[in-house]
């Protein structure tokens, strides 16, 4: 929602710090993750009434390792910026995924996929959900839907490949890893 996004005139901090969190993973803590966290933190007086500032705030924290309760305090204070942004609520059921709480997680996954059903994100953590669970049925069916929706996801055919090697279907499983593979 427009109201949620940071002003054009820090738009050049977003972008910058966007690129420093690219190709990141959660506590991964490269020098670009905490180059980021930093020019954000910089900020935080003057951005902190938009959830877009938070949603990237949160994930800068999440990728310098930061106390997933901390991380967590910022994706409220996002939420109480902008109750619609669905990153926010992707990210915050991807700290309830990592706390293996996956009904509160599904619960914010569905929240993120109900504010924008064209962002794969949550869809995406929605099927990795109930392949952790070993709901077999339920995670083939959301990866054919993300497969579906995007036929170049390459995370959706590795999930797929998984579910298809847990469920025993080895020839269709390594069909999906080399699509996977051929996409990346």
């Amino acid at each position: 929602p427009p109201e949620c996004r940071v002003p054009d005139t820090h738009r050049t901090l977003m972008v910058q710090s966007l690129n420093n969190l690219k190709d990141g993973r959660p506590a991964g803590d490269r020098a670009s993750d905490r180059v980021a966290l930093e020019a954000l933190e910089a900020k935080q007086a003057d951005l902190s009434r938009y959830g877009e500032y938070w949603a990237l705030f949160a994930r800068a924290q999440l990728q310098t390792g930061g106390r997933p309760e901390k991380v967590l305090a910022s994706i409220e204070s996002g939420l109480q910026a902008c109750r619609d942004l669905p990153s926010l609520h992707n990210l915050k059921g991807r700290l309830h995924a990592q706390a293996k709480d996956y009904a509160a997680a599904e619960k914010a996954f569905a929240r993120a996929v109900a504010l924008d059903s064209t962002y794969l994100a949550p869809q995406l953590n929605q099927a990795l959900i109930s392949t952790q669970q070993k709901d077999l049925p339920t995670a083939k069916k959301r990866f054919d839907a993300l497969i579906r929706q995007r036929s170049t996801l390459g995370e959706a055919y590795s999930g797929r490949g998984v579910v298809l090697l847990l469920k025993g279907d080895f020839q269709e499983a390594l069909n999906d890893f080399q699509r996977a593979r051929k996409i990346r």
